[in-house]
């Protein structure tokens, strides 16, 4: 019949222990008899416990994260003032301060620019980027339409809500838009397999586009719309179709 060894050892003494091994201080059998715990024990204790460092496998980045971040908020600012970076651009300043900061990198010397490669990996390390297609903006827009001068029509508006106590229906909002005579996308069709040049017949290869004034007020009430049609002369046959009681305007440039 066995009998179970009663554990003279405690777990404060065995992690006093394991802390000795680990750090170096003391092998496994000196920390053994100096903390008066099992060596066989300490061993299984130490290897059960031993934390393990993770080195992140592929390639280092070449510029240093303090850079990058940099290069982030650049781009960032850039995007904001409507001056946005294209992809080469990036790939070129990132070459500029690698050879600013005297950084060993692998880029392509001819070209002054930064590999593909390496653009596709900044951008994964930094998921707050994306590459979208820009809409274009005028400058005299980009100039008017900012932060400083919405508050500043809002706090008019404010004031003469105030003091003239206007209704919703003397509110009115007027945008224009336009109109694209030629369809966009044509319907797919059953055609020859291999064949290379596909045509279907439209009004235009290119869109001639029809400028749309459009207002309302707050209260729901519509002022009938006006077209402005990109040529010189008036026709009826235009004018077929429109809402009741539009506005027609023809102008050579539209």
């Amino acid at each position: 019949m066995s009998v179970k060894k009663e554990q003279l050892w405690s777990e404060s003494d065995m992690e006093k222990a394991a802390v000795a091994v680990k750090s170096k201080k003391m092998g496994h059998l000196r920390a053994a008899k100096h903390f008066n715990v099992p060596r066989t024990t300490l061993y299984r204790y130490v290897k059960k416990n031993k934390e393990i460092k993770k080195e992140k496998l592929g390639r280092k980045a070449v510029l240093p994260p303090e850079l990058e971040e940099e290069l982030v908020q650049y781009l960032l600012t850039m995007e904001s003032k409507f001056f946005g970076l294209t992809r080469k651009d990036v790939r070129s300043i990132a070459y500029q301060l690698a050879k600013v900061n005297k950084i060993e990198n692998p880029f392509n010397a001819f070209s002054a620019t930064a590999g593909k490669d390496w653009l596709r990996r900044f951008l994964k390390r930094h998921q707050n980027l994306s590459i979208i297609k820009p809409t274009g903006t005028s400058i005299s827009r980009s100039l008017g339409f900012n932060r400083e001068q919405v508050d500043i029509f809002f706090n008019e508006l404010e004031k003469l809500m105030e003091h003239f106590n206007f209704s919703a229906n003397r509110v009115f909002n007027v945008d224009e838009t336009v109109l694209c005579i030629v369809q966009s996308k044509t319907a797919e069709i059953i055609a020859l397999k291999g064949k290379r040049q596909i045509g279907a017949i439209t009004s235009a290869e290119r869109g001639s586009l029809v400028t749309a004034v459009l207002c309302m007020c707050a209260g729901g009430v519509f002022i009938p719309p006006m077209l402005i049609f990109p040529r010189k002369n008036s026709s009826e046959i235009l004018k077929k179709g429109a809402p009741p009681e539009t506005l027609f305007a023809f102008h050579p440039s539209g």
